[in-house]
């Protein structure tokens, strides 16, 4: 089990005894404005925990060291992650902080229990790989998850080589010495390799039952590649997301330095895709630029929210219905006339309610976000659309 696995359990299992324990979920995400303003998100979450507790000095004296304590430990993430989860009971001596990858719902709860529902749901988003380094003799089996790596198991096999045969290999043949001046018979070594290779097999399959994985990835010699791959039931092959380029050999900081290089790219993949299905679909399935994005998000039809890393955008907020609209905006919504507010960052503002809503947000970096310009930066896929917007991209 990982360490990271091992303390979310642990926490799980938590017992405040009868003390409170703070539980915060921020966004920290420095290219966001919440991010970018961290203390006014937590002044925002925390004021109404300090409101309430303004006729207990005591209680009020054990949150504010809990407050202090969960400063420190978040300040102190470099470089900040785009969201964080922590919990801390100084009267139990807890401080714990979770750097995650995906933007949250900000939250603070002092209760006695943690709150860890939004963080499992979080871990439900990470995958877990298994890795497979392998060569003719030697296999090295790691798993990795949320930036951490494992080892699970490591073995050597006395593979004989394609020696030469010398004097020595000599046989008697009808009575006659024969010697044999070429390479060893192939039958031995290979038989050896394929003896190796189903041993390798079984590592993966045990590992496997013992701690299932979403997919795993390879790093093989060209002579071994082919034979393994066909060895491979097809449900791994199935599983098979990429091949990783380091040695054998290599430490378990170089491998998951190699896993993690393997994964962003495939991630980049996978946001090229999601941006050119988003701008094939209809008027019916999707929202293309900020002012339909903002209709779809409004009336919470999004599925999932996509944007370009380091998008701007401002914009107004009706106060009565909340209505969302892009720009500088009127001073009176458009649907209820009531008074509307300005927001600097209103893709925070929708992320949060796609996030609400049980919704998805994809930010998009490289070759992605610059094909999602067509769209002026953001984009939506809707789960339904009550009608066909009539907004255009602007």
């Amino acid at each position: 089990m990982l360490p990271i696995e091992k303390e979310i359990r642990e926490l799980e299992q938590f017992d405040c005894r009868g003390a409170r324990a703070l539980t915060l979920y921020v966004r920290t995400d420095p290219a966001r404005e919440d991010g970018r303003n961290l203390p006014a998100q937590l002044a925002a979450l925390l004021q109404p925990i300090r409101d309430s507790l303004l006729d207990d000095p005591v209680l009020l004296s054990a949150f504010e060291r809990d407050v202090d304590t969960a400063h420190a430990e978040l300040f102190s993430m470099k470089p900040p992650p785009r969201a964080a989860a922590l919990f801390v009971c100084t009267a139990r001596l807890l401080a714990y902080v979770v750097p995650l990858r995906f933007p949250v719902i900000p939250q603070a709860c002092w209760d006695n229990h943690l709150h860890l529902k939004p963080l499992l749901a979080q871990m439900d988003e990470h995958e877990r790989a298994l890795v497979v380094l392998v060569d003719k003799e030697r296999l090295r089996l790691f798993r990795t998850f949320l930036g951490s790596i494992e080892v699970l198991n490591e073995f050597t096999d006395d593979v004989p080589g394609k020696h030469r045969l010398g004097g020595e290999s000599q046989q008697k043949q009808a009575g006659r010495a024969v010697v044999h001046m070429g390479y060893q018979p192939p039958n031995v070594h290979d038989h050896a390799v394929r003896k190796h290779l189903d041993r390798v097999l079984g590592a993966m399959k045990a590992a496997y039952a013992q701690s299932p994985a979403d997919h795993f990835l390879m790093a093989a010699t060209p002579e071994v590649r082919a034979e393994f791959m066909q060895l491979l039931p097809r449900r791994w092959r199935r599983a098979l997301r990429g091949e990783l380029s380091v040695s054998t050999r290599a430490t378990p900081a170089e491998v998951l330095a190699a896993v993690n290089a393997l994964q962003e790219r495939m991630e980049r993949r996978a946001e090229i895709d999601l941006v050119a299905r988003a701008l094939e679909l209809d008027a019916a399935h999707a929202a293309l630029g900020p002012a339909a994005v903002a209709e779809a998000v409004a009336n919470g039809e999004v599925l999932t929210l996509i944007y370009a890393a380091g998008l701007e955008l401002s914009g107004r907020v009706c106060e009565n219905c909340g209505w969302l609209m892009p720009g500088p905006g009127p001073a009176y919504c458009g649907r209820c006339h009531a008074t509307t507010s300005e927001v600097t960052d209103l893709i925070d503002t929708c992320i949060e309610r796609v996030l609400k809503a049980g919704g998805y947000i994809e930010e998009v970096k490289g070759a992605a976000a610059v094909t999602l310009t067509q769209a002026n930066g953001i984009a939506a896929i809707c789960r339904f659309m009550s009608r066909v917007p009539t907004a255009s991209v602007t």
